[in-house]
């Protein structure tokens, strides 16, 4: 499938937990990857402002938004996208963007298990390099966390294909793509798929879980 469709793929997980049409009301996790690099800009990103529009055409690159906020991003071969439904009913954190952010970050950095930290924004780091990033979308019932985990992914093409984004995170300091982003290593998307969802089991339905995960 390609990008489009898993987004699409993604607003219909997000539409099915709010209205509680699912198979399960519990937290879903999937993972996919993308063959060829595209960008995907965030539902309210002016693509003039944020993408090098010229090199994406000259390229093949693809220019494509997704349903969520954020800035513009590069996916394609060597990054692994990841997606969290979070039903609100689960646990009264996912009430707030900060705390739906700071779940699906730390069920990530416990199952993949390197030097990852997390900054206030959402992005995960080594070392104040930007490995991965998230967005968000928030329905009444529900939300939606995806994100782009950089595996081994040929960086150059972020830096040509993303101009410098309007807003950044305060850890970023100005620095370009080139010395900004950086990759996190070899990174299996079935094997992340499997241990997260275990981790949500272990942690979201032990007793009285539910309340506190």
């Amino acid at each position: 499938m390609d990008a489009e469709l898993q987004l699409r793929r993604d607003l219909e997980l997000l539409e099915a937990a709010n209205n509680e049409t699912g198979d399960n009301s519990g937290i879903l996790f999937r993972t996919w990857t993308c063959l060829e690099h595209t960008v995907v800009v965030g539902r309210g990103t002016s693509i003039d402002d944020e993408v090098n529009l010229g090199y994406c055409r000259d390229n093949g690159i693809g220019v494509i938004r997704r349903g969520s906020g954020g800035c513009a991003v590069v996916i394609g071969p060597g990054s692994v996208q990841y997606t969290f439904i979070l039903p609100h009913s689960v646990t009264e954190r996912f009430n707030s963007i900060d705390g739906c952010k700071t779940f699906c970050n730390r069920a990530l950095v416990a199952c993949i298990g390197r030097e990852l930290t997390a900054d206030d924004s959402g992005d995960l780091m080594v070392e104040e390099l930007k490995v991965a990033g998230l967005a968000l979308k928030r329905k009444l019932n529900a939300s939606l966390v995806h994100g782009s985990i950089l595996s081994d992914m040929d960086t150059s093409v972020i830096a040509k294909a993303l101009l410098h984004p309007p807003r950044e995170p305060s850890y970023r300091r100005g620095r370009p793509h080139e010395t900004f982003v950086s990759n996190l290593g070899p990174l299996d998307p079935a094997v992340l798929e499997r241990k997260v969802t275990a981790w949500l089991d272990r942690t979201c339905h032990n007793d009285e879980s539910r309340g506190r995960a």
